[in-house]
């Protein structure tokens, strides 16, 4: 049986991923941080604690692995965090990578983004390229990728190290315990709290789609290869839309001015970061609405069988599970109001 190791365990694609991986019957680990949950992955790995920064750490830690899969990542679409962006998603990936060689893992599968890629202009069919430049791409968290995505690939090229690339669409889904970006616009539409949408789009991605596609990646990928793991094209309205349908209730009618909305973000990020809070829309995000979100999955379907679920069934996938994190939060709040009665 093969062991395989996944950093980011805890987060939504990590823990789909090691659901995933059990069930195709490899010994499975899962790199956690201390804080982290873990009884959603304990049914399926077993779990080690550490810290993708703490590079002897990893060395001990991937002693006897056969795979790594490198999942973990700070996302940041706001202005804030710089240093942690980079170090995280930089200087964490070559610990892991330098790591893997170290200890003579035979195959580590990174999970890059999409937005490491240059968007082209006027909805142009965006494809594998095979050099990485932050210049080319906007705000932190694209050059934080793109840095490390180019690292991975000279990395792969100088040592004796199989690396695989794969680049990850917007990824919605059930199981989004660390509640994404997309999984909390939808959370707050389902409770009526978002009425209003803005344009653009993004390429939507199923979570179960996106853990396969990596472990066809680590099963049939080439070496020093990417591969866009990316699903369809939609639009904010679109997607809201399908969830409104799915839920049976009401679609959202009224848009917000683009500009108005551009505007106001770059007070809102001074706002949420002195409340210590995650905004939903920031300048980046809104940016990213309006670029081309056009990418093609045909590399991945013909090299590694890459499939996608029918996008209703993620759709349905979405509601349910953030049905169910409404319940749990009401039913949290309803705990804390006793207890703050009880000890009056």
């Amino acid at each position: 049986m093969k062991k395989v190791l996944v950093t980011g365990a805890s987060g939504h694609v990590g823990n789909v991923l090691v659901k995933e991986l059990d069930a195709k019957g490899y010994e499975v680990f899962s790199l956690v941080m201390p804080h982290d949950r873990i009884d959603y992955l304990t049914p399926y790995s077993k779990i080690l604690y550490g810290d993708i920064l703490d590079f002897d750490g990893l060395v001990y830690l991937f002693k006897g692995m056969d795979y790594v899969i490198h999942a973990a990542g700070y996302i940041d679409i706001g202005s804030g965090n710089k240093k942690r962006l980079y170090k995280v998603n930089v200087k964490g990936t070559e610990n892991v990578l330098k790591a893997a060689f170290m200890s003579k893992v035979e195959r580590v599968v990174y999970t890059s983004s999409v937005h490491a890629l240059p968007a082209l202009k006027k909805n142009q069919l965006i494809t594998e390229i095979d050099h990485f430049d932050p210049k080319l791409v906007l705000g932190h968290y694209a050059k934080s990728k793109a840095i490390a995505t180019q690292y991975a690939l000279d990395f792969t090229n100088n040592y004796d190290l199989d690396v695989v690339i794969t680049h990850l669409g917007s990824v919605i889904g059930g199981s989004d315990y660390k509640r994404s970006y997309m999984g909390t616009a939808a959370n707050l539409f389902l409770q009526r709290k978002l009425p209003l949408y803005i344009d653009g789009a993004y390429n939507f991605i199923d979570v179960k789609d996106t853990a396969n596609g990596i472990i066809l990646a680590l099963e049939k990928g080439k070496r020093g290869e990417c591969y866009l793991l990316t699903g369809v094209q939609k639009t904010i309205k679109e997607y809201l839309d399908e969830i409104a349908e799915c839920a049976r209730v009401k679609p959202i009618k009224h848009k917000i001015n683009y500009t108005f909305i551009l505007m106001m973000s770059k007070f809102a990020e001074i706002y949420y970061r002195m409340v210590n809070k995650t905004p939903l829309l920031t300048t980046y995000s809104i940016k990213v609405l309006k670029s081309n979100s056009n990418f093609s999955n045909l590399k991945a379907k013909k090299e590694l069988g890459f499939k996608l679920r029918p996008f209703e069934e993620t759709i349905s996938d979405v509601v349910d599970f953030n049905y169910q994190l409404i319940i749990e939060d009401k039913k949290a709040k309803l705990r804390i109001g006793t207890n703050e009665k009880l000890n009056q």
